[in-house]
């Protein structure tokens, strides 16, 4: 899924069976090229997400992990 914290706040709930609203969700991004970045800014406006990025380029690594805040790099 693609979209705005909030809008992803809203449908998290039909991707899980028990869990309360309130409850960390995480979020496990494979790539941090354009789309994987931008899916993690918009993330990373939420305290409610828990976000991981996988990537493979170290010089790209290394400028995420300079750039986001909240977001955890591998």
């Amino acid at each position: 899924l693609f979209g705005a914290a909030r809008s992803l706040e809203e449908l998290a709930p039909l991707f899980r069976a028990s869990r309360s609203r309130d409850e960390e969700v995480r979020v496990v991004i494979f790539g941090g090229g354009g789309y994987g970045f931008a899916l993690a800014q918009m993330l990373e406006g939420s305290e409610r997400f828990r976000t991981r990025i996988f990537e493979k380029d170290p010089k790209r690594c290394a400028y995420l992990a300079s750039v986001l805040q909240r977001t955890t790099l591998i």
